[in-house]
């Protein structure tokens, strides 16, 4: 069995240039040191009491009792004055013990001085480590193909540093995030990450000199990565468009017609449209070939109808694509693996048209050679050049990136041992049962169907885009509730989904222990036969902490192959030969009992719908498409012959008496979208993520320092959640004005010791805001200067809470390869739900 994996840039030992250890061993140091004076303070404090007592009222008592009270208050200017004017009157045992608190205060300063100095020194050496680093190729070519300032401001840190001038705290910061997401984050970013494939292995295997070795390791060389590079969809989209040969208007796949009128989805897929047109119209979009017409010709054909001037029939035919009742057809399929150069082979493609379709794909293609750094600079003066070219829409070049990058390991690969991970990947599928099913969309969609059943009647099959602009409609005119399915907003989960109370109750029953409350054998869920959840992606983290494995989750997300399907995808484009391609998952969904499984054909401002050619059947929803079927055989769904079907259960979208699910590719699809596409992904698909760890997580306890530490949770192995200390913003230390930064470094030292946060940490700041679930943690270090910087800028923001996860795992955690190197590595593992409750 094989899977995904991603993987960082850089093995985890980068980041140990990053980390002080001489800072974190100064600051125990001072930490001791303080100790120790208090500690002695207080035997003073003692021995004072009872030489006071033997004393009569009078200066020297007052005196004396002045310099006990200045040693239990830590005032030592004040205390030391005292001591060496009352040094005649003390007994013997005081002037010992004050003495020796002198001493060791003296001593305490000494170790300060010495540790700030070295705070000084780690600062700069970090901070130049880190811009040394970021300069590196993997994230100098990210930093050029976002077109980010950083790189220029990281080219003026490394000539300061060839001068000896240590690089600024914003540059250095900025360095430092972006090499620790290189070494431990492995969200997939360009060449920041790769995509590299892992399998179980049923036996130990052979080392190259040695006896067997554990399987749990990296297989193969992680160095060696290929780049790939694709263009914007929307920009390739465009380009198709305008310079496809023979450009052919055909009926915009959604178009009915019901009591008069005619039914639409706009193009750009943001609004449904009802329009009322004559008879003759009617007529003649009935009778609208399929294979379309060219622009003449249906000038032509809007003449004859009409009977008025060509000027007219023009001003029609351009109304008719203005309201989306005709749209262009796409010629060569988006999917297509090289959809540009495809077009400019055509026979009908102009010497003009093919020379800018090539010359673009050329220039998309650079990004992975090896003058990519120049060729993102490149690709962006061309794209600018077109668009004047062309008369673009000033929107055009703001869909997303003009490229979107992706690195793959072709060589290495992550093997793990079977016989122990099986019983993990057991509890996933228990897990998934609990939690796949909860869908944060099901009370609006309720609330929806029931809007539906009582305008249409409750068992009448209504044409798609009817009962979309009746919800469109009706939320416009503020029905209680019909908003909500349109927004943008993100929804965690709801608290009152039955399988999240029954994993709530089974929670709340079971002791904590050591800071991690553990069910070791979770019972399966009840059957949830109405989900339209199939397959779960779990994406986390094997690890071995104390001799158990443990599956550490990061994200849940609908399993119906969205990763699986974008490497599939990369691996078609960069021409992996058959044999190679075997070991990666195929990213074919899960089916559904009686249900075909669609993907919407439209483009949205990112690549994430982008897939192999023909993987599944498409619907097209408003997008012109080719009368020519799929090379594949895959059908193509016309939206304008599906229907939506109440009172049979969850409301279901159907095509010719089958019933449709819409396949999500990942949660990027839910907020990427415009808003008739989500809502069709809400009404009649499975939901594309589950977060649901803020739903279940324990109520956890409440500190002396008014922070909440909620424990680990552990179910059957796999670590849902992580320990978390959460701390409103306001109870963080503030760096004072002109206060040192070791200043401050010792009274968060002090702080999060306190509050039972630990030094390393995963760091993740909330403000409320819906931006929040895009946010990936932090690594952070409180015992180095950067990582102290790092809270210091965090508590000046506008977060509203911080909460510290546990570093798990940790770079001991990660696969060691051949080469002695870890890379940390995440997999995404997709189970199918043991409760599916389909058969």
């Amino acid at each position: 069995m094989t899977y995904v994996v991603r993987v960082p840039a850089f093995p985890t030992e980068t980041v140990d240039a990053l980390r002080s250890p001489r800072a974190a061993t100064g600051l125990r140091r001072c930490r001791d040191a303080d100790d120790a004076v208090r500690l002695q303070a207080a035997r003073c404090s003692d021995i004072l009491y009872d030489a006071v007592a033997d004393l009569p009222p009078g200066r020297d008592r007052s005196a004396l009792l002045d310099l006990r009270r200045s040693l239990h208050n830590g005032r030592a200017a004040r205390a030391r004055r005292l001591a060496e004017k009352l040094a005649p009157v003390l007994p013997s045992a005081a002037e010992r013990a004050v003495r020796e608190w002198d001493r060791l205060l003296a001593e305490a300063e000494l170790v300060r001085r010495a540790t700030e100095e070295t705070w000084n020194s780690e600062m700069n050496r970090t901070g130049a480590a880190a811009v040394r680093t970021a300069l590196l190729p993997a994230i100098g070519l990210e930093l050029r193909r976002s077109d980010s300032p950083l790189t220029a401001a990281l080219e003026r840190a490394e000539a300061d540093l060839r001068r000896g001038t240590a690089p600024d705290m914003d540059t250095a910061l900025s360095a430092y995030a972006f090499v620790m997401r290189a070494c431990l984050k492995s969200t997939p970013r360009g060449s920041l990450s790769a995509w590299a494939h892992g399998v179980f292995l049923d036996e130990p295997v052979a080392g190259p000199t040695g006896p067997p070795q554990s399987a749990d390791r990296w297989d193969g060389g992680l160095r060696p990565r290929v780049q790939h590079a694709e263009l914007n969809a929307f920009i390739t989209l465009t380009l198709l468009r305008q310079l496809s040969p023979d450009t052919r208007l055909v009926l915009n796949p959604s178009l009915v017609e019901s009591g008069g009128a005619l039914y639409a989805i706009t193009p750009n897929c943001d609004a449904v449209r009802r329009i009322r047109a004559d008879p003759a119209l009617r007529e003649l979009i009935a009778a609208w070939p399929p294979e379309g017409r060219g622009a003449s010709d249906a000038a032509l054909a809007l003449l004859e109808v009409t009977g008025s001037g060509p000027a007219h029939a023009e001003r029609t035919l351009t109304r008719l694509v203005d309201a989306g009742l005709l749209v262009s057809a796409d010629s060569t399929p988006l999917h297509h693996p090289a959809p540009l150069r495809a077009t400019a082979r055509h026979a009908g493609v102009s010497e003009d048209a093919a020379a800018i379709l090539t010359e673009v794909a050329d220039a998309a293609d650079a990004l992975t050679g090896p003058e990519a750094d120049t060729a993102v600079p490149a690709l962006a003066r061309t794209l600018s050049s077109l668009s004047h070219r062309l008369s673009w829409p000033s929107h055009a070049l703001r869909y997303g990136a003009p490229a979107y990058a992706d690195t793959v390991l072709t060589a290495g690969r992550l093997t793990l041992d079977a016989a122990t991970w099986a019983p993990l990947r057991d509890s996933l599928r228990t897990v998934a049962g609990w939690i796949g099913h909860a869908d944060p969309w099901s009370a609006p969609r309720r609330r929806a169907e029931a809007h539906l059943a009582g305008v249409f009647g409750p068992d009448r099959p209504v044409p798609l885009a009817v009962a979309l602009h009746e919800l469109v409609r009706a939320a416009g005119s503020g029905v209680p509730g019909m908003e909500e399915l349109w927004s943008d907003e993100f929804r965690l989960p709801p608290a009152d989904d039955p399988g999240l109370v029954g994993l709530r109750k089974l929670l709340s029953s079971s002791p904590v222990t050591d800071g991690v409350l553990r069910i070791d054998t979770l019972p399966q869920a009840p059957a949830r036969p109405d989900s339209l959840t199939t397959r779960l992606a779990f994406y986390g983290h094997p690890v071995r902490q104390e001799g158990r494995p443990r599956f550490v989750v990061n994200s849940v997300e609908d399993g119906c192959g969205r990763a699986d399907a974008h490497v599939q995808r990369i691996l078609d484009r960069i021409g992996l030969n058959t044999e190679q391609r075997r070991a990666w998952p195929d990213g074919l969904p899960t089916p559904l009992r009686d249900t075909v499984d669609v993907e919407i054909g439209a483009v949205a401002d990112s690549n994430v719908n982008l897939r192999v050619l023909g993987a599944l059947p498409e619907l097209a929803v408003a997008q012109g498409t080719s009368a020519q079927p799929l090379s594949t055989g895959r059908e193509r769904i016309d939206a304008r012959e599906c229907h939506v079907v109440l009172g049979e259960g969850r409301m279901a979208l159907t095509h010719q008496g089958r019933r449709l699910r819409v396949v999500p590719r990942g949660r990027m699809a839910d907020f990427h979208y415009p808003p008739v596409l989500r809502l069709l992904l809400r009404l009649f698909g499975p939901s594309p993520e589950h977060r649901v760890q803020p739903v279940i997580a324990p109520e956890g306890q409440l500190t002396d320092a008014g922070c909440r530490v909620v424990p680990r949770v552990e179910l059957g192995g796999v670590v849902l959640l992580r320990r978390t200390v959460i701390v409103e913003s306001e109870q963080v230390p503030r760096r004072a004005t002109g206060e040192s930064l070791f200043g401050y470094a010792e009274r968060i030292d002090a702080w999060r010791h306190h509050c039972s946060i630990p030094a390393w940490s995963y760091l993740r700041a909330v403000s409320g805001s819906g931006d929040d679930k895009h946010r990936k943690p932090m690594p952070v270090d409180l015992n180095s200067p950067l990582g102290m910087v790092q809270i210091d800028r965090m508590t000046h923001r506008r977060a509203r809470r911080l909460l510290f996860q546990e570093a798990l795992p940790d770079t001991a955690h990660a696969p060691m390869a051949d080469d002695g190197s870890r890379w940390l590595a995440e997999v995404v593992w997709e189970v199918t739900p043991r409760n599916d409750g389909h058969g």
